[in-house]
């Protein structure tokens, strides 16, 4: 092992030794962006990095503490696929020159601070770990009580159409993998955003859905309008028939829409239950991204990403009131034992995780809801 492995290995275990995190907080955001979620194609921005230290330190209340060790293992990468390569703008940094820091962030660590780039070359995935030492005997790394303030920025452009996120990762050894493990909250990624040609636009309707809408029998349809601006062609010019959400859905029905305060559209219609079942089983709420492309009549193609907010499944919610309480396990046990009404989907009643819907499911959420028992988990592996 090299000398400043052990370095970072023996830093890193003093750390969760004598060193207990209470609110550390960790966000990405983008830069600038056309709309909420969306950044332009051929056009330069940044992903930010906000960060605030509050820590605690030796578990005693209202005492505080510096950072002395800080490795951020990020990746950068396109999950669908739809981004292969992204251009990375130089900004004087060293040895990632797309990577500026702020608010002193470089300057907290005395005996080290660099970057380990893998595979860091703008073919994405894109990984790299940020990694600060504070010199050993000497009250340094990073400070507490600062508030929440941008520290790092990559700097990019993207000149395809589709979505890029950033997430932590596991790093390449136990050494870089501090800051975003136990004791220190996650980075909840990843962070997605999606980058469009502004010339040509979609809006959802409705714009937030529910997991459920996925399996209703009913004939329940989301609208998305296609806007085109700035370009030679109209939305009359679209052949419907070439028109697809996420590369395969084929809408129900179309029709044009009259000039309005965002222009002339071609809405087409398609059933949530064919929509979103790619998207579950999905737990919580989030945001999640779709694509339309087509073809105009001349034969040029064209693709454009949008997202919408979803509502997931709140696992323990077996009647779908959007509580869990008494009347879930009422519903369990007619289910089970009664003939009663299946959960829909059932994935929500397998509340143990053992892969298996029955009793042991029902005294789970007795135990959870009036004996301090643990949560009902998402699904099961």
């Amino acid at each position: 092992m090299s000398k400043l492995a052990k370095t970072l290995s023996i830093s890193f275990l003093l750390c969760l030794l004598f060193h207990q995190a209470d609110a550390i907080t960790v966000r990405a955001e983008a830069s600038p962006l056309l709309m909420p979620g969306i950044i332009e194609a051929g056009t330069p921005f940044t992903v930010d990095i906000y960060m605030n230290n509050n820590d605690t330190i030796y578990g005693i209340p209202n005492e505080h503490g510096y950072r002395g060790v800080a490795s951020m293992p990020f990746s950068f990468f396109s999950p669908d696929g739809s981004i292969q390569n992204v251009e990375h703008i130089n900004a004087g940094g060293y040895p990632a020159r797309n990577v500026e820091f702020q608010n002193g962030f470089s300057d907290f660590w005395g005996m080290f601070f660099s970057a380990f780039l893998w595979s860091y070359d703008g073919s994405l995935p894109d990984s790299l770990a940020i990694v600060g030492i504070a010199a050993p005997g000497v009250i340094g790394g990073w400070p507490f009580d600062l508030g929440e303030l941008l520290y790092i920025q990559f700097h990019f452009q993207i000149n395809e159409i589709g979505v890029f996120c950033i997430d932590s990762i596991d790093g390449r050894s136990p050494a870089y993998d501090w800051i975003f493990d136990d004791p220190a909250p996650s980075f909840n990624g990843p962070y997605c955003w999606a980058a469009i040609n502004p010339d040509y636009e979609t809006n959802i309707s409705p714009d937030v859905m529910s997991a459920i809408y996925a399996f209703t029998y009913d004939s329940v349809f989301a609208n998305v309008d296609i806007h085109i601006s700035g370009n030679t062609q109209s939305v009359y010019d679209i052949d419907p028939s070439t028109v697809a959400v996420n590369d395969s859905l084929t809408p129900s029905s179309f029709e044009y829409l009259a000039v309005d305060s965002a222009g002339e559209a071609l809405r087409i219609n398609i059933l949530t239950r064919e929509l979103l079942p790619a998207y579950l089983p999905a737990w919580d709420t989030s945001m999640q991204y779709y694509s339309v492309s087509g073809q105009f009549t001349d034969g040029t193609e064209f693709i454009t990403y949008n997202w919408f907010q979803l509502i997931g499944h709140r696992s323990g919610d077996t009647n779908q009131d959007g509580f869990v309480d008494i009347f879930d396990i009422f519903f369990m046990i007619n289910y089970l034992y009664l003939g009663g009404a299946s959960p829909y989907p059932e994935i929500i009643s397998e509340v143990n995780g053992d892969c298996a819907i029955n009793i042991f499911d029902i005294t789970y959420l007795v135990d959870y809801l009036y004996k301090d028992g643990p949560p009902p988990q998402n699904g099961c592996e």
